[in-house]
């Protein structure tokens, strides 16, 4: 109907001003999806140091006050329910 003529389309445009992610599902024919980028945890550690300015507060930094935990690390505490440096260290190892 002449009423919601345009609606959709100014909202997916609407939403990607915003910056906001939005998927066309009434777009004609196939979107291509990129491939996933590795990534490099040394570039990460650079930005992970919770003595720069946060992001939030206009800085570069990412970083909570605690230490960011890399897939390895994040397996392990999984698995384990304890981090590497405590399996190291022989400390708080449950049974």
């Amino acid at each position: 109907s002449q009423f919601f003529e345009n609606q959709y389309d100014e909202l997916v445009r609407a939403l990607r001003v915003a910056h906001l992610p939005v998927n066309d599902v009434m777009l004609d024919g196939e979107e291509a999806i990129g491939q996933a980028l590795d990534i490099r945890w040394d570039n990460v550690k650079l930005y992970d140091d919770p003595h720069l300015v946060l992001k939030k507060h206009g800085g570069w930094a990412l970083s909570k006050p605690t230490r960011m935990m890399t897939p390895k690390d994040q397996l392990i505490l999984r698995l384990t329910g304890c981090t590497l440096e405590q399996l190291l260290a022989g400390k708080d190892v449950p049974d």
